[in-house]
């Protein structure tokens, strides 16, 4: 599949990086300052300008991004460097951006794209005007040679590796649009491959193009099962909301990243910045939904970047956000299904909704939850959804899933053939708070392991209360219900609870961390 910046057409899954390449300082002579009068108006002045070459050598047919960047006042006039070219190669201006902010003043970073025309070397004068008002020359230097042969060439484009490498070498030096059409190579023969989607989004994202950004980075999310690789992507897709505009849809992502990979300086600093002014968050995935109130078709975007990477066989994996609203309510909850079809049977990925309608037009809105524990294969854990209610607890409606599962025994070596499974059960109870829809930790009502008494303690509701009775078996340990449901917090009850307790909002750890 190539992926075009107009017709680009993908859900999801990627690799993807933190920060743009790390740049190569060119060799820059020293700077020739001439005598000028001072301008009228300080706040005009710029200082500290940097040039940069991404690399100080390249060949016929590879592009070289230049960057120059001063720190100027925030309501001053912009940044507008001259780079004049003496040598085989053109010039052209192809981006200006803000990159740091501080005291009232502004870092300004303006690109160039030097196209070099034949072999040679490359003389680059780039002028600009500094705070003290004399005009400043920083002077590089770029070896152009012979281009890469075309058996060579044709060698490297030859296989997947070779393309991904040819890619990021191109988008290394700043050819984003070569760079782009290398990672479309290599689609061609491995069409989710969500390394390769990744890096397109990734250059996309740093070449402006916001809408491939987004479109790839979605699609290399549908496809990446690794967590740490998950974050990165997670976080990029954040840097591409904000670049569009879309805080909110930056900050879920954020968050999103945080929660499968903690320990990201760079996401944590990106969300800090955006929470600032804000009400700190009160709740975190999995008991409160993933973003705020969204629209259908950003429901189904979210659906697939968070289940489809649930299935073995993730391509034929989709959403249909029209369906939405003929989902079956319970209130104001609605249960979404994802379904993929294997020889071994049929395997559900479950995602609770909460729709929010708006009164004043009546279109209505969803907060979408992690998918619900154990809904999907983990190992050989299969089950599904055996009930969805509405119950009273007191002042409280809670919504009820009682979900029934099995271990599917014959993957086991002990085992010498199939037989009913290993039976696993839990309850979900969710209701709607001031300050949004909430869920518990899921309880644990029935579990097996080989060779043990079967584990049930079923959940009951009464007097605004929940408890759970032991009838049979021991509880697996903490560690164990981590091991089996990773993230989704199982537990069982050792003493009656009243509702309301249970489903305080608990503190997100990103938070309580920070």
């Amino acid at each position: 599949m190539r992926i075009l910046p107009a017709t680009l057409v993908c859900v999801c899954a990627c690799s993807a990086r933190e920060a743009p390449p790390p740049q190569t300082h060119a060799r820059s002579a020293p700077v020739v300052q001439q005598g000028r009068p001072a301008p009228a108006d300080e706040s005009a002045a710029f200082d500290v300008v940097d040039a940069q070459l991404r690399t100080g050598r390249t060949r016929v047919g590879e592009a070289v991004r230049l960057h120059v960047s001063a720190w100027r006042a925030s309501t001053g006039p912009g940044f507008s460097p001259r780079v004049e070219v003496v040598g085989p190669a053109t010039v052209e201006r192809v981006g200006d951006e803000i990159i740091e902010e501080q005291d009232g003043r502004v870092r300004e970073r303006v690109d160039f794209l030097i196209e070099p025309s034949a072999p040679g070397l490359v003389d680059l004068s780039v002028l600009t005007t500094a705070a003290a008002s004399e005009p400043q020359r920083d002077e590089l230097t770029l070896l152009i040679e012979e281009p890469l042969p075309a058996a060579e060439l044709a060698k490297l484009l030859g296989s997947h590796a070779g393309r991904l490498e040819r890619g990021r070498a191109l988008a290394k030096q700043g050819d984003y649009r070569r760079a782009i059409e290398a990672f479309n190579l290599a689609l061609e023969d491995r069409r989710d491959d969500p390394v390769v989607l990744g890096e397109v989004g990734w250059v996309a994202f740093l070449a402006g193009d916001q809408t491939l950004a987004r479109r790839a980075t979605r699609e290399a999310l549908r496809h990446q099962t690794d967590d740490p690789a998950r974050g990165a992507l997670l976080y990029n897709l954040g840097r591409i909301a904000e670049a569009l505009g879309r805080e909110d849809e930056a900050l879920a992502a954020y968050r999103r990243s945080l929660e499968v990979r903690p320990d990201s300086p760079p996401v944590r600093a990106r969300l800090a910045r955006l929470e600032a002014g804000r009400p700190a968050p009160t709740c975190a995935a999995p008991s409160c939904p993933l973003t705020p109130p969204i629209d259908a078709i950003r429901t189904c975007e979210l659906v697939e970047e968070e289940g489809c990477p649930l299935f073995r066989e993730r391509s034929a994996c989709s959403c249909d956000a029209l369906a939405l609203s003929k989902l079956d309510a319970i209130g104001p909850w609605r249960l979404l299904t994802l379904t993929e079809r294997q020889d071994a049977g049929i395997n559900h990925v479950y995602f609770l909704l909460a729709e929010v309608v708006d009164q004043a037009d009546g279109e209505s809105s969803y907060q979408v939850f992690a998918p619900l524990p154990g809904s999907h294969f983990h190992g050989e854990l299969r089950g599904g959804v055996r009930a969805a209610e509405r119950v009273e607890a007191g002042e409280l409606e809670l919504l009820r899933v009682d979900f029934e599962g099995a271990v599917d025994r014959s993957s086991l070596p002990e085992v010498g053939e199939p037989d009913d499974g290993l039976a696993r059960g839990w309850t979900l109870l969710c209701t709607i708070t001031d300050g949004g829809p909430v869920c518990a930790a899921p309880l644990l009502s029935r579990h097996q392991s080989v060779g043990e008494l079967p584990f049930s303690a079923p959940v009951v509701i009464a007097n605004g209360s929940v408890r759970q009775t032991i009838e049979s078996g021991t509880a697996p340990s903490r560690g164990e219900l981590d091991l089996e449901f990773p993230g989704a917090g199982m537990r069982v009850l050792t003493r009656p609870t009243l509702a309301a307790e249970l489903l305080k909002h608990p503190l997100p750890a990103s938070t309580s961390s920070q």
